[in-house]
């Protein structure tokens, strides 16, 4: 299915592969894996990702080369803002009540002309928020420290 990487692309993508975590690897790991022969489903249950994706990240490195398909493009959370950005977005959450992530992600587009799907801008407000309310906040839940809490809300 996808015979035609050449020996200088190969290397490319397994130098790549050992130098990058998370979803960069699994992309390059699925197109490394298509070269070699695995099937679509194969992939799919190997890397942990749907037989779709893999169709759709052959497609992407085909079209846009590696560089772009590992791009920023993908980026998620706080990637798509800068420090500056990110310092105003807290600042706006400390001056302003919103009830909901799409109201954050519209307020993103609007001041900064970035568009954050509704999961990137809850995984985005989220830590912000928590880290706001409770700064002891590191582990996914709130230290059990009831009078740290009170004072926070």
């Amino acid at each position: 299915m996808f015979n035609e990487l050449n020996t200088s692309e190969i290397s490319e993508l397994k130098l790549v592969q050992r130098n990058v975590k998370g979803s960069d690897y699994i992309k390059v790991t699925c197109i490394l894996m298509l070269h070699k022969g695995f099937s679509p489903h194969d992939i799919s249950d190997s890397l942990g990702i749907d037989n779709t994706t893999v169709y759709r990240y052959a497609n992407q490195y085909r079209t846009e080369g590696l560089s772009k398909y590992l791009g920023n493009n993908y980026k998620g959370y706080w990637g798509l803002l800068s420090s500056q950005q990110l310092s105003l977005l807290r600042k706006e959450l400390k001056e302003h009540i919103y009830t909901d992530a799409k109201s954050v992600a519209s307020w993103i587009e609007l001041t900064f002309n970035i568009q954050y799907t509704l999961t990137f801008g809850a995984d985005l407000v989220s830590p912000l928020l928590y880290g706001k309310l409770f700064p002891d906040f590191d582990t996914g839940t709130p230290k059990n420290n009831p009078s740290s809490l009170e004072s926070h809300i």
